[in-house]
C-alpha cells in the first residue's frame, strides 16, 4: 500500500555511495544497483492504547488522556499518568499514576499510593519518579489541610511508605537507587539562633528527615540577598550528590536596567554546601529548567548542561560544561523566544537530547540526539510522524525513550534509537536495504536517480501503510539557517518529499514484493544564493553528501526510520571524471575536456584511480547506464 494524500511539508533525501570492483588491467561491465549503507535505524513501537488503562466508571476510552512518562534507567519499567477530566463521580480519582513494563505489559494502577486526604487527584499530586532499577515509584502530594508530602511504593512488595518525615515538599529529585531525596530550594522557617529564615537547598535520606546544606546567605550577593527566588534549582547527579543551581547575584532580570545586568550563573555544590560557579562568566539570563529530573548532568556530575543568554538580545545557547576543566562546548542555539522545550543529558554523557527551536530561521529540533563523543546530530522524530501534544521520558541505556500522546490514536510509544543493534521488529516494519541505480546524483538538467528500498513486516506486507523519503541536513530535517526548499527535487508535483511505491509504477519492477521505489530524484535548480529558497548549495560545495531518511509506517501506528546519504556531484553532462580509492567510493568529478570515452553512464574523460595508477577509458570502450565497472588481469 502507499499513501495517496500528501501533507504540506518539506522534503528530505539522503543517498549512498557505490563501489567499483577494481582489480588490474582489462575493463568489463555488469548490471547492478548501488547499495547504500544504513547509517541509523530506529523503531517507534506502540506499546499502550487507552483501552489498556480503562478503570471502573470511565465511560469510554476516548475520555482518557495520557500525561507525563518516566523510564527506569534499566528500561524495566515506565511510570505515567492518565487523566479523565469529564468522567462522572463514580470513576473515582480522575487523574492517576500507573506503572507498566517497557513493552506495555504488567500495567498497574498506583492510585492506592495517594494519601487518604488527598486535596485533589486532578491537581494535588505529581512529580513522578522511578529509581534506576525500577523497583521504587515516587510521587509528591498535597493533602486537604494544605500539607505537602512525599510518598513511594515498593514495586516488589506493593507496600506504600511516606518517603520523608518532614512535610512541605512536592517537588524533588532522587539519586540512582532512590535512597536520597534532593528537595531543591526551600524556606524552612525562622530560626531563633540565626535570627533569620533558613533558606537554601535541602536533602533527606529515604524515610529520614530534611537536612539543610546550602544557605543562600553564603552566596555572593549585591542586592536581594534574602530573596529565595534568586536561586533556581536545576538538578542533582544520580550519583555522588552533585547539585547544580542558578544564582542571580544582582537585581532580578525583569527589573534590571542598563548595561550591568549580567549577574546570573550556573553553580555547583555538594552536600557540604561549598558552592562555586561552573565557569567564570555571569550572564544576562540562565535557564534553570534545563535537564531537571531527566538529567542536568552525567551520572557522576562530570559534565553538566548549561543554557544561557549572555547579554540581552543575544541568542540562547546550550553548552556542555566539563566541570573539572570549567570549559564549555557549544551544542546548539536559537534566537526564538520559545527556546528549548526538553533538554537533558544521558547518565553516560554520550548524548544530549533536545526538542525545541533552533537557529535563526524557524528551525526545530525534532527530538534531536546530539552525540557528544562524535559531534554528530540525529533527529529521532519527524514532521511526518504524529506531532500532537506529547510528553517525553528520559533516555535509558543511551538507547530507549518513551513518548505519550494526549489525543493521538495511540497513547504510548517506545522509541529504540539503536534498532540496528539487535532491534525488535516484531511490531514495527523493518527496512532491510536501500539502493540507488547510480553511484551519485549528477547536478545537471538531465539526470534522474532511482531508489529502491526493501521493507518487511512481521504481520505481512499488507500491514505496511506507507514508505516515504525525506531529506536530512547534518542528520536533521531542519537547519539553523533559512532553507525554504530542500536540495533535492521530485518532479511529481514536488511537495518537498516523495512517497515510494510497490505497485509497479514509479520505477517499481514488481508490485507487492516489498521493494518500494521511486525513479525521479533530481537536484533542485535555481535560486541558490544564501538568501534564496534553494540555499543548501550556498552552504555546501560539491561534491557533497545530503542525508536521506526512509520512513516506513504500518496500519497499527508503528514505524521505522532508516537514514543513509546520497552524494551530489557537480559535472557537466559531457565531461565527467571519477576518482576513487581501492574500495571504489565515488570521490568527485571535474569538467576537463578529455574525450576518451563516449557512453551513456560514464561520459568523456572518465577515469578510475587505483592507488597510484589511473585507468582511462578509451574512446572504443563503452559502459552502459547503471553498470558496475571492474578491472581484472588479462
Amino acid at each position: 500500500m502507499y499513501k495517496k494524500t500528501v501533507p504540506e511539508s518539506r522534503t528530505k533525501l539522503a543517498g549512498w555511495i557505490i563501489a567499483f570492483a577494481l582489480i588490474p588491467f582489462s575493463i568489463t561491465a555488469a548490471w547492478a544497483n548501488y547499495p547504500a549503507p544504513i547509517l541509523y535505524k530506529q523503531t517507534n513501537a506502540v506499546i499502550l492504547d487507552r483501552s489498556d488503562v480503562l478503570w471502573s466508571g470511565v465511560p469510554a476510552e476516548n475520555y482518557l488522556r495520557f500525561g507525563s512518562v518516566v523510564a527506569s534507567q534499566n528500561t524495566s519499567r515506565i511510570m505515567f499518568s492518565v487523566s479523565c477530566e469529564f468522567c462522572p463521580a463514580e470513576a473515582g480519582y480522575n487523574n492517576r499514576p500507573f506503572v507498566a513494563d517497557a513493552d506495555g505489559g504488567g500495567v498497574a494502577d498506583l492510585s492506592d499510593l495517594f494519601p487518604a486526604d488527598l486535596a485533589s487527584s486532578w491537581w494535588g499530586w505529581g512529580n513522578m519518579r522511578l529509581n534506576d532499577d525500577g523497583d521504587k515509584a515516587f510521587i509528591g502530594a498535597q493533602r486537604s489541610g494544605g500539607e505537602k508530602s512525599l510518598y513511594y511504593k515498593d514495586l516488589i512488595t506493593g507496600a506504600n511508605f511516606q518517603a520523608l518525615n518532614d512535610d512541605g515538599h512536592t517537588s524533588f529529585q532522587i539519586n540512582h537507587d532512590g535512597s536520597i531525596l534532593y528537595l531543591g530550594s526551600f524556606n524552612a522557617g525562622y530560626d531563633d539562633t540565626l535570627g533569620r529564615y533558613k533558606k537554601g537547598l535541602f536533602w533527606g535520606n529515604l524515610g529520614g528527615s530534611r537536612n539543610w546544606y546550602l544557605d543562600i546567605h553564603d552566596l555572593p550577593c549585591n542586592q536581594q540577598c534574602d530573596n529565595l527566588n534568586m536561586l533556581g534549582y536545576v538538578g542533582n547527579s544520580a550519583q555522588d550528590d552533585h547539585t547544580f543551581f542558578v544564582w542571580n547575584s544582582g537585581q532580578a532580570g525583569n527589573i534590571c536596567g542598563g548595561d550591568d545586568c549580567n549577574h546570573n550563573a550556573l553553580w555547583h555544590s555538594r552536600l557540604d554546601g561549598i558552592a562555586q560557579r561552573i565557569t567564570d562568566e555571569e550572564h544576562y539570563w540562565v535557564d534553570s529548567d534545563v535537564g531537571g529530573w531527566r538529567g542536568a548532568s552525567t551520572a557522576k556530575g562530570e559534565t553538566v548542561l548549561y543554557s544561557y543568554q549572555h547579554r540581552k538580545g543575544d541568542p540562547q545557547k546550550l553548552v556542555a560544561v566539563d566541570r573539572a576543566m570549567r570549559t564549555e562546548k557549544e551544542l546548539t542555539w536559537t534566537t526564538s523566544l520559545n527556546g528549548f522545550q526538553e533538554v537533558f543529558i544521558t547518565p553516560s554523557g554520550r548524548y544530549a537530547f533536545v526538542r525545541g527551536t533552533m537557529g535563526s530561521a524557524g528551525g526545530f529540533h525534532r527530538q534531536t540526539l546530539l552525540d557528544l563523543q562524535h559531534d554528530t546530530t540525529r533527529d529521532t522524530w519527524s514532521y511526518h510522524l504524529p506531532n500532537g501534544q506529547r510528553r517525553i521520558s528520559n533516555l535509558s541505556q543511551d538507547r530507549y525513550y518513551f513518548m505519550s500522546f494526549q489525543d493521538s490514536p495511540h497513547a504510548m510509544y517506545r522509541i529504540d534509537t539503536q534498532a540496528d543493534n539487535m532491534g525488535d521488529f516484531s511490531q514495527a516494519p523493518n527496512i532491510t536495504s536501500i539502493a540507488f541505480n547510480g553511484p551519485a546524483l549528477w547536478d545537471d538538467d538531465g539526470t534522474r536517480l532511482s531508489i529502491s528500498v526493501a521493507v518487511s513486516d512481521a504481520q505481512g506486507l499488507a500491514n505496511i501503510e506507507s514508505v516515504l523519503l525525506t531529506v536530512l541536513v547534518e542528520g536533521m530535517e531542519d537547519t539553523y539557517w533559512s532553507m525554504p526548499r530542500e536540495p533535492l527535487a521530485f518532479p511529481t508535483g514536488d511537495p518537498g518529499f516523495t512517497w515510494l511505491y510497490d505497485d509497479g509504477t514509479h520505477g517499481d519492477s514488481i508490485a507487492g514484493d516489498g521493494i518500494f521505489s521511486f525513479d525521479a530524484i533530481a537536484t533542485r535548480k535555481g535560486a541558490r544564493a544564501i538568501d534564496d529558497f534553494n540555499s543548501w548549495y550556498a552552504h555546501y560545495s560539491l561534491p557533497n553528501d545530503v542525508g536521506i531518511r526512509i520512513l516506513a509506517r504500518d496500519v497499527d501506528g508503528n514505524s521505522t526510520i532508516a537514514d543513509t546519504t546520497l552524494k551530489i556531484v557537480d559535472c557537466s553532462a559531457g565531461d565527467r571524471e571519477f576518482s576513487g580509492n581501492i574500495m571504489g567510493d565515488v570521490l568527485g568529478c571535474t569538467a576537463e575536456e578529455t574525450r576518451f570515452l563516449t557512453g551513456s553512464a560514464v561520459k568523456s574523460g572518465a577515469r578510475v584511480q587505483l592507488k597510484s595508477r589511473t585507468v582511462l577509458f578509451q574512446n572504443n570502450s563503452r559502459v552502459e547506464d547503471g553498470a558496475v565497472l571492474s578491472i581484472s588481469s588479462g
